[in-house]
């Protein structure tokens, strides 16, 4: 885990939800940085977090 990421989640990591807030966050920066670039598609892996996806996605 980069340190960045490490030193965000520092302060949060007892906080269930500030923390999947900061994972949507996250997700939705990779997700438009990538799609930035020319990818077309994107394909996203629940692990059964299935509403944190949807919320990347909205």
């Amino acid at each position: 885990i980069p340190d960045e990421i490490k030193a965000a989640l520092e302060p949060i990591k007892d906080n269930e939800e500030a923390v999947k807030a900061y994972g949507i966050h996250l997700g939705t920066e990779m997700c438009r940085k990538i799609l930035a670039h020319g990818i077309k598609t994107l394909h996203l892996y629940t692990l059964n977090m299935e509403k944190s996806a949807l919320a990347i996605l909205m």
